[in-house]
């Protein structure tokens, strides 16, 4: 228990507010669950615990019943005062070992609420600065819209990833078709080698217009000028093919059999059959040209930043609101130690109290055992007697203190008059 301290759970119910505090380590991380260490205060006493002080009595009675049985009615009624006493000195010495902890307690709490009042007056600036700083980039970004965007809710998705998926797609039926009237003798080469066609028309285009898309002055130029160059060779490269295909199979398209089951390739061409092959070649090129139209969006990427940015934005703009909080409520917090002071004078009182209330209750027992009233007179005057004698300490104590307080003034002033 020594090692816990305190902390507040505040709760309003209409024009009534009342205070719960709960154990709790001190917090490494203070942000972890955002952490008020102004709401923090050292333990509790066990002198202030009912269930503390209802266990002294109940063991003083456990203890002393044996020898509250053998008496008579000319046991004193201090006959187990001794015991009492001895009971005192082990609690009073747990008060000692308490207050200790307290003191301890209270120490580690201002250590720690002055390291985090330092940390935040040097945070929160970096943090304002931060702010300040992405505002300018936001509102340089605020006129920027995607062209080529669909948006759904918050979420937007450009264009050109799925225009892509839908020319990959028309693509590889479209040269399936072509390449296996030359490639029929094995099916996974002839897959393969469609994808890789449709990678090179289609995937090289809509990774360059990314690429367009995302270029920045800070960007190496000489790896942009080697990925440019590849993409554009790769795409001539499928177009060239693609029309090489076209051309070079119109021999195993275009034909009859004849009345053996033989396929009879003609000889000649028409222009609609030529016209036909190059329209059908063209198409790689058509749909290579789509993926890199509607991937060319500059001002994607950047509303897409531009709303990253709102949203880094909004999170440390509440942080700040979160510190700037914590940082007032630590620095107009109140000493927990001011608190720990009036609850061990409270405490110590009951200390006292203690001591009185178990000798009473040593003769309250031997009264009710031998249930004679003039003996219970007796023990009612023993136990009046340690009253009378306790508040006679109390105002001897209470002079001795006024009477330092009184010279400790006179002093002070006369230092004050000499200087």
């Amino acid at each position: 228990m020594f090692n816990m301290f305190r902390k507040k759970e505040q709760e309003s119910f209409g024009l009534k507010n009342t205070e719960k505090y709960t154990p709790a380590f001190l917090p490494k991380n203070v942000e972890d669950g955002h952490t008020d260490l102004s709401t923090f205060i050292v333990g509790d006493y066990s002198l202030l615990n009912d269930a503390f002080l209802a266990a002294r009595y109940a063991e003083c009675e456990s203890k002393l019943s044996p020898l509250v049985q053998i008496s008579d009615e000319f046991t004193l009624g201090d006959m187990g005062d001794s015991y009492v006493n001895a009971e005192w000195e082990f609690v009073k010495n747990k008060h000692e070992e308490e207050v200790a902890m307290h003191d301890l307690s209270g120490k580690n709490i201002l250590k720690a609420r002055a390291v985090r009042i330092q940390e935040l007056q040097e945070r929160i600036p970096k943090i304002k600065e931060k702010i300040i700083k992405r505002q300018q980039r936001i509102d340089a970004l605020s006129d920027k819209h995607a062209k080529h965007a669909i948006r759904i809710g918050k979420i937007m998705i450009q264009l050109g990833l799925p225009i892509t998926a839908l020319a990959f797609v028309a693509d590889f039926f479209v040269n399936t078709e072509f390449v296996q009237s030359i490639l029929y003798s094995n099916a996974n080469m002839l897959r393969i080698l469609v994808v890789c066609l449709c990678l090179m028309s289609d995937g090289t285009m809509y990774a360059l217009g990314s690429m367009v898309s995302k270029k920045s002055d800070t960007q190496a130029t000489v790896l942009y000028r080697i990925l440019f160059t590849a993409f554009i060779l790769l795409f001539s490269v499928s177009v060239v093919g693609s029309i090489a295909i076209r051309v070079g199979s119109m021999p195993m398209i275009y034909g009859s059999f004849d009345a053996k089951g033989t396929w009879i390739s003609n000889e000649t061409f028409t222009v609609a059959e030529y016209a036909l092959a190059i329209i059908s070649s063209l198409a790689t090129a058509v749909t290579g040209a789509l993926s890199f139209f509607f991937s060319v969006d500059r001002e994607y990427y950047l509303e897409k930043e531009c709303i990253k940015l709102k949203g880094e934005q909004e999170k440390d703009e509440k942080l700040c609101i979160q510190l700037e909080s914590e940082l007032a409520s630590l620095e107009k917090a109140v000493d927990p130690m001011i608190c720990d002071r009036e609850r061990r004078k409270v405490a110590e009182a009951n200390l006292e109290a203690l001591r009185i209330g178990l000798m009473m209750l040593v003769r309250k027992l031997l009264a009710l055992h031998q249930q004679d009233a003039s003996y219970s007179d007796t023990m009612s005057e023993s136990a009046k007697k340690l009253f009378v004698d306790k508040q006679a300490v109390d105002s001897k104590v209470a002079n001795t203190d006024e009477t330092q307080k009184t010279m400790m003034f006179r002093e002070g002033r006369e230092y004050k008059e000499a200087v």
